[in-house]
């Protein structure tokens, strides 16, 4: 069952990319769908707590990175407790996870944590930042059928 700005989030990809986003199956947090154009789009929603530090944090996996890099089109939303979204296309995040900063536990396996901050998405053990802003989806390229 999905959360609510969970449910937000998919209306608002799939009214901008005028594409119908579908659960993949096996998968929690992963949609996918293609365009009239047959440009193929994955989706990845993340949900995170808001902690006493001021951020949030989520899991990427190994295996999720993976299976993005084979659509035309991927993005990831990092959606927060307080109903705040960050829009994040993975093109742009995937130099910021390198080697050294994959992790590896018997839960997630090989992944990456990613701290969420109000203007930057930041990855742990010397990953890299990507600069962002909260709840615009604006910042995803290749989402509409035009370009």
């Amino acid at each position: 069952m999905r959360n609510p700005i969970e449910t937000e989030v998919l209306r608002k990809i799939e009214e901008v990319a005028k594409i119908q986003l579908s659960k993949i199956p096996s998968k929690k947090i992963m949609y996918e769908g293609i365009s009239k154009s047959g440009k193929s789009l994955i989706v990845l929603i993340p949900y995170s707590k808001i902690y006493p530090s001021g951020k949030g944090w989520v899991d990427l996996t190994e295996m999720q990175i993976d299976l993005s890099k084979s659509y035309s089109c991927a993005i990831t939303v990092f959606c927060l407790e307080n109903k705040d979204a960050v829009f994040v296309d993975l093109k742009k995040l995937y130099g910021c996870l390198t080697e050294e900063s994959k992790m590896e536990n018997s839960r997630e396996g090989v992944h990456w944590k990613l701290d969420i901050f109000s203007n930057e998405i930041s990855v742990r053990n010397g990953g890299g930042k990507l600069l962002v802003h909260m709840n615009d989806i604006s910042q995803i390229s290749g989402i509409t059928n035009e370009e």
